[in-house]
């Protein structure tokens, strides 16, 4: 084996347990800590086990087997992480009956119900599941519907078999389950969005080049960058298993509007947006376009408004995750050592962009 070289390990002899769903390793890759009560998984070239949100680095996809709890990890002979205890209540007790029960109902549980049951009033529960999981009872449980309706699309379910197989009480609360202010909805989860037809326009911009995709409930992509084609390129590899049309003619009014967010001007409130997010995500992404232009906020301000002081990485990840560049500014939000810092769109964009909203030169350095 050359240096530096790691072995391949065969899963099935290595380890028990199973390979991830999507929406579980979108969990992992995002340290969602949202899903620390849902699974725990390990790393076969470690023999070490973890719950989502583990600080440690994101192992790669191969490696990683799922277990539905500590005592079954353990059986496989995977050993508990120091890092972030998974065999150590996950949970404090309220919290974990609380989520326990949520995961249980067919018909979600009012807060003052769920607060008698665990024995804590209304608003110290909510305030406990804010503390502790980032996210509200409601929030928490729109989340574990989400999740088991994307498992199942990713099966390759119908649309609306899965939306009542996973306990939404109609496809209209599936769709507003990672709703943001201005009417976001999922688009369709299954890999590579098979079937879904998507428009898609490019246009020129001060920094170069700008792209604008709508799928069939609303826009849902935009993208910055130094060449229109490099953009296009990046949209077809993502969404492989879409129907991708150009149409120039048809989105020229949109690109425009989107042109018009740089310049100060608001996006109209009837334009319909499109955006897969977990819970939290959808959290971040409504608090960014609440941050004024020629402001900013640090990750770790953001994270303490969001009242998750200790999510700055994953508040960090929803900003990476975002893909409606500008809709959703999260070029505002900066790290708190100084500089512009990472951009999914390139820091010279991102310092270009907030150099303009300050009144400034644009020449500034990334940093």
């Amino acid at each position: 084996m050359a240096a530096g070289e790691l072995p391949e390990y065969d899963l099935a002899v290595t380890s028990q347990g199973r390979a991830p769903e999507e929406w579980e390793w979108a969990v992992l890759r995002e340290r969602d800590r949202t899903q620390r009560a849902a699974f725990v998984f390990a790393v076969v070239s470690t023999g070490v086990y973890c719950r989502p949100g583990c600080p440690a680095r994101t192992p790669g996809r191969q490696r990683v087997r799922i277990f539905a709890d500590g005592e079954e990890a353990s059986r496989a002979g995977h050993r508990p992480c120091r890092r972030c205890l998974p065999e150590v209540a996950a949970l404090s007790p309220a919290v974990l009956t609380a989520v326990r029960r949520l995961e249980g109902a067919e018909k979600a549980t009012n807060l003052k119900e769920l607060g008698a049951i665990v024995g804590l009033a209304p608003r110290r529960l909510r305030s406990a599941f804010r503390r502790e999981l980032g996210v509200t009872p409601s929030e928490y449980r729109r989340a574990r519907l989400g999740a088991e309706a994307r498992a199942r699309l990713a099966s390759g379910a119908g649309v609306t078999e899965a939306i009542y197989a996973a306990g939404f009480q109609s496809s209209r609360a599936f769709y507003e389950q990672a709703r943001l202010s201005g009417g976001i909805a999922p688009l369709s989860y299954r890999r590579g969005a098979t079937g879904e037809t998507v428009r898609f326009s490019t246009g020129a911009a001060r920094w170069g080049a700008l792209l604008v995709a709508a799928a069939e409930k609303g826009l849902c992509d935009v993208r910055l960058g130094p060449e229109a084609a490099v953009l296009e390129e990046g949209l077809r590899s993502d969404l492989k298993g879409a129907i991708l049309i150009r149409d120039d003619a048809g989105l020229e009014p949109l690109l425009a509007r989107i042109t018009s967010l740089a310049d100060e001007l608001p996006l109209a409130a009837t334009v319909p947006l499109e955006i897969l997010g977990t819970a939290f995500q959808a959290r971040v992404w409504r608090a960014i376009r609440e941050i004024p232009r020629g402001h900013t906020l640090t990750y770790s301000e953001l994270a303490a408004a969001l009242g998750a002081p200790r999510a700055v990485r994953a508040v960090a990840s929803a900003c990476a995750a975002n893909r409606l560049a500008l809709v959703v500014p999260c070029h505002r939000v900066v790290p708190a050592g100084g500089g512009v810092g990472g951009y999914r769109w390139g820091s010279a964009i991102k310092a270009r962009l907030l150099a303009e909203e300050r009144g400034q030169e644009a020449g500034i350095s990334p940093g």
